[in-house]
């Protein structure tokens, strides 16, 4: 896509004012070689607003200069964090405790992991 590294590896925050202004040109142009279809809104804009075109996003909330998240972007987020919860982290990590006795109750641990995930999105919301 013609993005540097040292971009991609900052906070969206602090990148390249013109990159954050030609991203969505970007990321349509080539959203169909990685599967990326529907990602950005294809609504054409002039993109002369201050923090960059928002028309065909629907709903949004803008935090000043750090961000502006669509009510969709929001939905997907939630979603991710009750799907998935904090286990790409702890996937990660090499596993320090030793492995539980089998006789733990499965359902018992999977209802307290949905209730931490629940926990960790509804906090999500407020951030």
């Amino acid at each position: 896509m013609g993005v540097s590294l040292v971009q991609c590896k900052q906070s969206y925050a602090h990148m390249d004012m013109m990159l954050k202004r030609e991203l969505r040109t970007k990321l349509l142009k080539y959203a169909s070689l990685y599967n990326l279809d529907d990602m950005v809104p294809s609504v054409d804009t002039d993109g002369k607003d201050r923090a960059g075109a928002k028309d065909g996003w629907g709903f949004v909330r803008s935090w000043g200069w750090r961000a502006t998240l669509s009510a969709q972007d929001v939905g997907v987020v939630i979603g991710a964090i009750l799907e998935v919860g904090k286990q790409g982290e702890e996937a990660a990590k090499p596993a320090i405790e030793p492995m539980q006795d089998a006789d733990v109750d499965d359902t018992e641990a999977q209802g307290d992991e949905w209730i931490a995930r629940f926990w960790s999105a509804y906090d999500a919301l407020e951030k």
